[in-house]
């Protein structure tokens, strides 16, 4: 029982970091979700949720339903999920708008370390998997060069709408290096997503906005579940190259010294100062993270 419950704990912490992730623009669930080695399983999981599952509940056969959703698996993944956005998005939110530099910083180590433990899942570098690692590293690099659009007004979008945000959003849940959160900053909709993530429970708009943009979310992950895990089953190391590149792409996405302007984001090279050293010491520790979730990950393979 004791080692179920703290199984199941560990499941939460790792939902809680892609959650987390998530809400951050440059940032993805899906890097997080590969490093603590739950991505193939979250993958089939999500792939589960099919006319199988629909005939399962329809004979109302839950047992078997629980087995073939995973629920054990799913249900603490996305309580994790949950809380983070409910909470820790919060806290993220805050930290972003007080101490760009040091979490940019952190998430920065984060993604960093993630291109070692997520490349090393490539079982043979050759000219295929090479060329998948330079394709994936130059479309990060090109989402990166897109310039933000003005903030969408929600009172302009039609709920049909809403729902493609939504499913643009889960990307970054399951597409390691691509975060979601950052497509829907340079479109113009992150900043209204946020508001309405924090408002929901105080006005009807903000909360229909919300179930909306989460069932096209849902929408996304089972979609996208399907077509991925056909691709990793066929092609699995040219498509693990690619994943590589998108990360290694993304560092640009997230670099902590950056300003943000009405057309661009201008990247800096940082100063040498006590900031620097605070900036590289968050990066230390974003890179130690992600070493300790790897090893919990490979414990756990073992």
């Amino acid at each position: 029982m004791l080692i179920f419950l703290s199984k199941q704990f560990i499941l939460i912490l790792k939902g809680a970091a892609m959650g987390g992730a998530n809400v951050i623009p440059g940032v993805s669930g899906g890097t997080i979700a590969f490093i603590t080695g739950i991505y193939e399983e979250l993958i089939n999981t999500l792939k589960s949720f099919n006319f199988k599952a629909l005939k399962l509940l329809l004979k109302l056969n839950f047992k078997e339903l629980h087995r073939h959703l995973n629920l054990n698996f799913t249900l603490s993944i996305g309580i994790g999920i949950a809380i983070s956005v409910f909470s820790i998005a919060k806290l993220l939110e805050f930290l972003f708008e007080n101490h760009p530099i040091l979490i940019s910083s952190y998430f920065f180590g984060l993604i960093l370390a993630s291109i070692y433990y997520i490349g090393k899942f490539v079982e043979k570098w050759n000219l295929f998997s090479v060329t998948s690692l330079i394709i994936g590293f130059t479309i990060a690099l090109i989402v990166a060069f897109i310039p933000p659009s003005l903030p969408i007004e929600q009172k302009d979008i039609h709920p049909i709408v809403i729902i493609l945000y939504g499913i643009i959003g889960s990307t970054g849940m399951l597409l390691p290096g691509f975060s979601g959160s950052y497509i829907l900053l340079v479109i113009g909709v992150y900043e209204l997503m946020i508001k309405a993530l924090n408002d929901m429970f105080n006005t009807m708009q903000d909360f229909l906005f919300m179930i909306y943009f989460l069932s096209g979310t849902a929408i996304g992950l089972v979609g996208f579940s399907f077509i991925l895990s056909w691709i990793l089953k066929i092609y699995k190391n040219i498509t693990i190259a690619l994943l590589t590149g998108f990360v290694a792409g993304s560092l640009l996405t997230i670099w902590p010294w950056k300003i943000e302007t009405e057309n661009t984001f201008i990247r800096k090279i940082p100063e040498i100062s006590f900031d620097l050293t605070y900036a590289c010491l968050s990066i230390f520790l974003g890179l130690i993270t992600i070493t300790l979730f790897e090893k919990i990950a490979s414990v756990k393979k073992k």
